[in-house]
């Protein structure tokens, strides 16, 4: 009998462990914002005015939020899934209209972390993206960071993106890069989008882009590797042309790529 017993406990441990790993908490119909340091200012839907955030308040998909200076807040979509809002950020956190299960941090400026489940996007289907002016990027149970920046001496958007752990997914007009582990890249493109430059900062992952036929073509990136994207309109204004050059970590010359998209009018 004491067999038995020992032996439905150890069954027992092993379901709730493996529940535990398994297991991912669904994001709330409501956001909470908790451990605000200095200046954390909401402005909620329908209302056009900021006003302090209220330690612990959950607030409504659709509310922009503004950090001061040597300010941060910490996100609560769920039991184990957040996102840290950095110093002088402005974000707004919105759901989408067709599909409610899609969450997006639709990030203007500054700095998050987003830390979320292993199986977060396995077992409840919701859906997180980092929406930035130079690309989107989507996670699959991770820990990574998003930076965006605008230099307006330059006239130039600049995005960092950074993998800790687990999957992202970052892609943009005619680029797509899967990230694993510990890889970063930045992405710059000025106000018109005419240009997009990709560069590798940390690891050593994939970057698909289309070759000269418009075929898939997968750009093997290491630190300092980069890709250039220029897009420019035909004499005739129907045709994109795509030029797009690929340069090794010293700056020299991989393989050079030109071709025609028809613009969708």
């Amino acid at each position: 009998m004491r067999r038995r017993v020992v032996a439905l406990l150890a069954v027992v441990s092993a379901v709730c462990a493996f529940s535990a790993l398994s297991y991912a908490a669904p994001f709330e119909d409501l956001f909470k914002i908790e451990k605000i340091t200095g200046e954390c200012n909401v402005q909620t839907p329908g209302n056009a005015d900021f006003v302090a955030a209220v330690d612990g308040n959950a607030y409504a998909y659709g509310t922009k939020i503004k950090t001061g200076r040597k300010s941060s807040a910490n996100i609560v979509f769920s039991e184990g899934n957040t996102c840290r809002i950095l110093a002088n950020a402005a974000l707004v956190i919105t759901k989408d209209v067709k599909d409610e299960k899609l969450k997006s941090i639709n990030l203007d400026a500054g700095k998050v972390e987003i830390s979320l489940e292993p199986e977060f996007h396995k077992t409840n289907n919701d859906s997180l993206n980092v929406v930035t002016p130079t690309a989107i990027c989507g996670a699959i149970g991770c820990k990574y960071s998003i930076e965006s920046a605008f230099v307006p001496k330059e006239d130039m958007h600049v995005v960092v993106g950074l993998c800790d752990e687990g999957e992202i997914h970052i892609h943009g007009n005619g680029f797509d890069v899967p990230m694993k582990g510990e890889d970063g890249l930045t992405i710059s493109t000025p106000s018109d989008r005419s240009f997009i430059r990709l560069k590798s900062i940390k690891g050593a992952y994939g970057v698909q882009i289309h070759d000269s036929d418009g075929k898939p073509k997968t750009v093997e990136m290491k630190v300092g590797s980069a890709i250039k994207i220029w897009r420019t309109k035909s004499a005739t204004g129907n045709v994109w042309i795509v030029t797009i050059l690929i340069t090794a970590p010293d700056g020299s010359l991989v393989e050079a790529i030109t071709r025609n998209e028809p613009i969708s009018f």
